[in-house]
C-alpha cells in the first residue's frame, strides 16, 4: 500500500498537489558509505520503483513551472508599479524644486572639494598603490552624466568647467591623445569663461620632472594659448622646462604678446635648488604688466627681472630665501600691499652691509597682515626697522635654528610697532633664535595692549627667551614692571605658549592680566618636574577673573603635578573643551581622583559639579612598556562612570530661557582616548594596556550608539 503527500498550492481555493511517496523507505547512510550493492531481486524491485517515480517528478516539475510563470508574471507587474511608483515620487522629490543658482553652487562646491573641474594628483597618496598618482578626476564630465537635466544645467555652466589641474608628467604617447581630447573638451565647454589653472610636472614621489614628455608639449601649448582667459594661473615646473618653453619649437614664447586681461593671482613655483638670479625671459616679459586686475603673486624667490605691477599688487608670497636688498626694492613699489608672506635665506655679507649702507623707511599703509620666516635674526631686525606699518594686525615671525650668526631681533620689533602705531590683533612667534632676552617679549606685550591672540613658541634648550624666575624687578624699556605689577592685555582671547621648560611658562603668565580670556593651550618640552605653574597660573584665572572655554595642556604633567590640576578646574567653571596630552609621566597628572571628580552627580546642581558645562574632553597618554615597574593605570571603571554620568544628563527643553541654561549642566558630546603604548624590542608586551582597554570599549561603544562621539585608541 502507498502513501501520499499533498502540498497547498493556493490558501484561497485550497487546491492541493497529490503525489504518492515511494514504497521503499530511505537509504540509510550506511549503506551509501560503505559501499553496499543490492542483490538481484532488490536490484529489480529498485528499478520498477524508479520508473514508477518519474510521473511523479514530472508533475512536480510541471506544477513548479505553472507556479513559476505566475510568480514571473506577478513579479513583473510588482517591478512596473514600483517604476511607477518611483517616477511619481520622482515627480515629488524636493531637488526639482532646487533653484538653478542653488543646484550650480552645490555643483560648484563638489568641484572644488574634488580639486577642480578636471584635477590630476601630484602625488600618490600611498605606497601601496604606485599608480593612484596617474588617476584623473573629471568631476564636471561625471556630473553631466547623471541625468539629462543636470547635463543641461552643467552644459550650460561654463564656470564648472573653468577650473583644471593639468600633470603634464602623467602625458606619455599612450595616453596624450585622450589627456589632450579631455583637456580640450574642458577648454572648449568653458566658453570664454575666466579659467583656474594649476600646471604642473610632478612624477609618483612629487617631485619636479626635469624633461617633459614630448606629448605634454602639445597641451601645455594649449593652456598657454589661453592666456588672454586666465583669472587665477599656477606654474608649477622645473627650472630646465622654463627654460625648453622659450625654445620649443610649438611657440610657447608668444606670452609677451598678450593682454591678460581676467589675470588676478600668478603663482610660480620651481625647484628649491634652483638658480636665484638666473634669468628666465618668459616670465620676465612684460606679460604681467600687461594684466590689469592682478593683485596676488606668488614666487618662488624674489626676481628683481620679474616685470611685476607692483602698484596694484595686493598681496605677495615668497617662499624661498632672497636677497632682503631684492626685497626692499620690490616694497618700495607696492604702495597698496595688505598681505605679505617672506621667507629669507641664510646671511649673505654683501648683501647686509649693502642695506645698512643705505638707511630707509619703508610705508606700507595698507598692510594688513605680515608672515616672515627667517633662519638668523639678523635679517629680521634690519628688515623690521626700515618698515613703517599702520595697519598692521597680524604678524607671524619665525626664526628657525640652522645658523649661529644671529643678533636680537625683539627691540627692532618693538621699535616697529611703536613707530607704526598699529594695533596688532594677532601676533606668533616661533622659533629658537628670537632672542628676546632682556624681557623684551614683555616689552613688546606692553606695546600691544590690543591683541586677542598670541602664541609663543620656543623649544629652545639652550637659550632662555623669558627672563629668570626669579626676578624682583624687570627692566623693560617701557616701564619698570615689578614681579606684583600686572601686564593687562584686555582684549586677548587666545594664548598658546610652548616652552622648554615650565618656568618659562610660569613666568609670563605670572605677570598677565587677560580678563577676555576664552582659550588656554600650554605646553612645555622639558621632562623635569622640578618647576609647577600651577601657583602662577591659578594666581593668573584669578586675577583676570576670566571665562575660560577650552584648555589644552600638552606634556600637563610636568606643569601640574598632583592633584594641581583639579584645584585650576575648579576656577573654570565655563570650560567647555579639555585636553590632556602627556606622555609616560601620565599618572602624575591622570589621577582617580581627577576623573571622580568629573563624575556628574545627578542630586546637585551645577554648583557642584566640576567644570559642568563640558562638552568635548581628549586624554592621551603614553605607555613605556619596557619600564621594570609600572606605573598605575587609571582606574577603567572611574572613566566609563565619568563618560557615562555626563552622558546621562538631562536637557533643557525650548521652554527654558537662553539666560537659564548656564544653571544646568551640558552633555558630554565628544570623548577621545588614545593610550599609545612604545616598545623598544620586539618582546616587549602592551598586554595590560590592551586588557584596560577591553575593559572600556564595549560600554564606550555603547555609548556611541547613543550619540557620542567617541575617538578610541588604545594599545597602539
Amino acid at each position: 500500500m502507498s502513501l501520499s503527500s499533498s502540498t497547498v498550492l493556493c490558501d484561497r481555493c485550497h487546491a492541493t498537489l497529490v503525489v504518492d511517496d515511494p514504497l521503499l523507505p530511505w537509504v540509510a547512510q550506511e549503506r551509501l558509505r560503505n559501499y553496499d550493492i543490492p542483490s538481484d531481486m532488490e536490484t529489480s524491485r529498485i528499478t520498477a520503483l524508479l520508473d514508477q517515480t518519474e510521473p511523479e517528478i514530472a508533475r512536480y516539475e510541471s506544477e513548479i513551472a505553472r507556479l513559476e510563470d505566475t510568480l514571473a508574471t506577478l513579479r513583473a507587474r510588482r517591478d512596473e508599479l514600483k517604476r511607477y511608483q518611483g517616477e511619481y515620487k520622482t515627480l515629488l522629490s524636493p531637488i526639482r524644486r532646487m533653484p538653478i543658482d542653488i543646484l550650480l553652487e552645490i555643483f560648484s562646491i563638489v568641484c572644488s572639494e574634488s580639486g577642480g573641474s578636471l584635477s590630476m594628483p601630484k602625488t600618490r597618496s600611498s605606497s601601496r598603490q604606485p599608480r593612484d598618482h596617474r588617476v584623473i578626476t573629471a568631476t564636471t564630465l561625471s556630473l553631466s552624466q547623471i541625468c539629462s537635466f543636470w547635463r543641461g544645467v552643467v552644459m550650460n555652466s561654463p564656470c564648472l568647467w573653468s577650473t583644471l589641474a593639468v600633470n603634464l608628467a602623467l602625458i606619455t604617447d599612450i595616453e596624450e591623445n585622450g589627456i589632450w581630447t579631455l583637456v580640450y573638451l574642458y577648454l572648449t565647454r568653458s566658453s570664454s569663461f575666466p579659467l583656474t589653472l594649476d600646471i604642473f610636472a610632478r612624477n609618483c614621489s612629487g617631485h619636479l620632472i626635469e624633461i617633459l614628455p614630448s606629448y605634454a608639449w602639445g597641451i601645455l601649448k594649449l593652456l598657454m594659448d589661453q592666456s588672454h582667459r586666465w583669472r587665477d594661473i599656477s606654474f608649477g615646473l622645473h627650472w630646465n622646462v622654463y627654460n625648453g618653453m622659450m625654445e620649443h619649437e610649438g611657440g610657447l614664447d608668444g606670452l609677451a604678446s598678450r593682454n591678460c586681461t581676467h589675470l588676478q593671482s600668478f603663482k610660480f613655483f620651481c625647484q628649491p635648488d634652483a638658480p636665484i638670479g638666473e634669468t628666465n625671459d618668459l616670465f620676465t616679459s612684460q606679460f604681467l604688466l600687461q594684466a590689469p586686475a592682478l593683485h596676488s603673486v606668488t614666487l618662488q624667490f624674489c626676481d628683481p627681472d620679474f616685470a611685476l605691477p607692483s602698484g596694484q599688487l595686493r598681496s605677495i608670497v615668497i617662499l624661498q630665501g632672497s636677497y632682503l636688498s631684492d626685497v626692499f626694492s620690490l616694497l618700495n613699489e607696492c604702495p597698496q600691499l595688505e598681505t605679505l608672506e617672506l621667507s629669507f635665506g641664510p646671511t649673505e655679507a654683501d648683501d647686509l652691509a649693502f642695506v645698512l649702507s643705505q638707511p630707509r623707511e619703508i610705508v606700507l599703509g595698507s598692510l594688513n597682515s605680515l608672515k616672515l620666516t627667517s633662519p638668523c635674526s639678523n635679517y629680521v631686525s634690519v628688515f623690521f626697522s626700515a618698515l613703517k606699518l599702520p595697519t598692521l594686525a597680524i604678524l607671524d615671525l619665525q626664526v628657525s635654528k640652522r645658523f649661529n650668526n644671529h643678533g636680537p631681533c625683539g627691540q627692532s620689533l618693538k621699535d616697529m610697532i611703536l613707530r607704526s602705531s598699529c594695533q596688532l590683533q594677532k601676533m606668533v612667534l616661533r622659533g629658537e633664535n628670537l632672542e628676546l632676552q632682556n624681557n623684551t617679549l614683555l616689552d613688546i606685550l606692553l606695546v600691544t595692549p590690543q591683541l586677542k591672540s598670541f602664541e609663543l613658541n620656543t623649544f629652545s634648550r639652550y637659550y632662555r627667551t623669558l627672563p629668570s624666575q626669579s626676578f624682583d624687578v624687570v627692566e623693560t624699556g617701557i616701564a619698570l614692571v615689578s614681579s606684583k605689577q600686572e601686564i593687562a592685555l584686555h582684549s586677548l582671547q587666545s594664548l598658546k605658549l610652548s616652552c622648554f621648560r615650565a618656568a618659562d611658562v610660569s613666568v609670563l603668565i605670572s605677570v598677565l592680566k587677560l580678563p577676555s580670556l576664552t582659550a588656554l593651550d600650554l605646553g612645555v618640552q622639558s621632562s623635569s618636574n622640578e618647576d609647577d605653574c600651577e601657583p602662577d597660573l591659578k594666581e593668573m584665572i584669578l586675577r583676570s577673573s576670566c571665562q575660560l572655554k577650552e584648555l589644552i595642556l600638552r606634556r600637563g604633567e610636568w606643569m601640574l603635578t598632583g592633584n594641581a590640576l583639579l584645584d585650576i578646574l575648579l576656577i573654570t567653571p565655563h570650560l567647555r573643551s579639555l585636553l590632556l596630552r602627556t606622555r609616560s609621566n601620565y599618572f602624575t597628572i591622570l589621577t582617580d581622583e581627577l576623573f571622580q571628580a568629573l563624575i556628574c552627580r545627578p542630586d546637585t546642581d551645577t554648583s557642584g559639579t566640576l567644570i559642568p558645562q563640558l562638552r568635548t574632553l581628549k586624554i592621551e597618554f603614553i605607555r613605556l612598556c619596557s619600564q621594570s615597574t609600572q606605573p598605575k593605570l587609571p582606574d577603567p571603571d572611574i572613566i566609563l562612570a565619568m563618560v557615562t554620568s555626563r552622558r546621562n544628563i538631562w536637557i533643557p527643553d525650548s521652554s527654558v530661557s537662553m539666560s537659564a541654561i548656564d544653571n544646568f549642566c551640558t552633555p558630554l558630546e565628544s570623548f577621545e582616548l588614545r593610550a599609545d603604548t612604545v616598545t623598544r624590542t620586539m618582546f616587549d608586551r602592551s598586554d595590560d594596556v590592551i586588557e584596560w582597554g577591553n575593559m572600556l570599549e564595549p560600554r564606550l561603544r555603547a555609548l556611541e550608539s547613543e550619540g557620542l562621539v567617541l575617538t578610541l585608541r588604545v594599545g597602539c
